[in-house]
């Protein structure tokens, strides 16, 4: 869902870098599924109270968990420029390879 007027999304500072960042265990590897994780970020950008939403195991749910709290995030800003804390509902599609 689009932000309301004026108000900008959360969103990491470097394109991609959940996936650049993602270490899968070895056991995880070549699998494919969609996972959708919820996470706050708070205003100084910082990530927390991470679920994942999708039923994975806890290797995988680990690694995704790392790999948001390894990006440097942007707070969401009301119109006026001031850092707002929100919910961060995220659909994550990936492939590893072996």
């Amino acid at each position: 869902m689009p932000p309301s007027a004026g108000w900008t999304r959360p969103q990491a500072v470097e394109p991609g870098c959940i996936a650049a960042h993602i270490q899968l265990p070895v056991a995880l590897r070549g699998a494919r599924r969609p996972v959708t994780v919820k996470f706050a970020v708070g205003t100084d950008g910082s990530i927390s109270l991470f679920h994942t939403l999708t039923a994975v195991p806890p290797a995988l749910a680990n690694a995704i968990r790392d790999a948001v709290h390894g990006c440097a995030w942007r707070a969401r800003t009301a119109p006026d420029g001031t850092p707002a804390r929100i919910w961060v509902i995220l659909p994550l599609g990936f492939q590893s390879s072996r």
